[in-house]
């Protein structure tokens, strides 16, 4: 069976924001359960960062999510730039800021 190597959730938020509102550019699940239970990540993010971790779960090796507004945003993940928005994964990639 294939492995996504990144899927992608498109959005209407440009991706997980910390508590000065600036976009979280990277975290794990781990990253996750503790935001969560910091209340930084609250109201309709909570489905949207589980259905990452489920994505995970499910053999995705990252996830990313994106502002689907932003009409370059696709086209930017298919061309290889690096991710906009906030990557989760189940390793802690060099550029991560949480924890």
């Amino acid at each position: 069976a294939a492995r996504a190597q990144l899927a992608v959730f498109l959005t209407d938020v440009p991706g997980v924001l910390d508590d000065a509102g600036s976009i979280v550019p990277y975290l794990t699940p781990e990253d996750v359960s503790m935001l969560i239970d910091s209340g930084t990540i609250k109201g309709g993010m909570i489905p949207k960062v589980a259905a990452c971790l489920a994505a995970l779960d499910h053999g995705a090796a990252a996830v990313c999510i994106a502002d689907g507004r932003e009409t370059e945003t696709l086209s930017f993940l298919v061309t290889g730039g690096e991710p906009r928005g906030t990557v989760i994964s189940k390793q802690r990639h060099a550029g991560s800021t949480a924890g």
